[in-house]
């Protein structure tokens, strides 16, 4: 997963085959987990750290729209200990379980990411 460099850029996803999720997080720490499937499109808003998950038994495959100067920062995730909940399968399905290495941003790191807004 990663966040846009330039962090006030979103983020269109658009499903084409196969079925998964959409893990986002503010730097703040707040989660959202959206599904995705053919058909579907998912928006990720400007200043969320997101990651996608195939949950199925397929390749998960998508399209995905972003602005050219959007860039990629993966070392915020890096940084926490990866993101705050992990999906793990359960044998009927997944679950959203708490990440025990994430370790919460410091307002520094916070105030870089909305500093990136350009």
């Amino acid at each position: 997963g990663h966040i846009h460099a330039c962090a006030n850029r979103p983020e269109v996803y658009y499903g084409e085959s196969g079925e998964g999720l959409m893990l986002l997080e503010t730097p703040e720490g707040e989660v959202r987990i959206l599904e995705v499937k053919p058909r579907v499109a998912v928006y990720v808003p400007p200043f969320w750290i997101h990651r996608s998950v195939n949950t199925g038994a397929v390749p998960l495959v998508m399209s995905f729209f972003y602005p050219s100067d959007s860039g990629q920062d993966y070392n915020i995730i890096e940084k926490s200990g990866g993101m705050a909940v992990r999906i793990m399968a359960n044998g009927t399905g997944w679950e959203a379980v708490k990440n025990p290495a994430y370790r919460p941003r410091s307002q520094s790191d916070i105030a870089a990411v909305h500093a990136s807004a350009r």
